[in-house]
């Protein structure tokens, strides 16, 4: 059994396309998570998503620099 916190509310962003050849996609982090991560411009992630009995949650951390 995992235990899971709420920091804050839902935020909602939108993905949008890298561009025409590529096959990625892009959003952003909202502040408040950035701030509360303690990440800055040019700071790298790393994301491991992890399915659920109701969908999918994207889990992902900082890497130290």
């Amino acid at each position: 059994l995992t235990t899971f916190f709420v920091l804050g509310k839902m935020t909602k962003t939108t993905v949008a396309s890298v561009g025409q050849t590529s096959k990625s996609v892009r959003t952003v982090i909202p502040m408040w998570i950035a701030e509360l991560m303690g990440l800055e411009k040019g700071a790298k992630i790393t994301w491991e998503l992890i399915r659920t009995d109701n969908g999918y949650a994207a889990q992902f951390k900082g890497d130290e620099q």
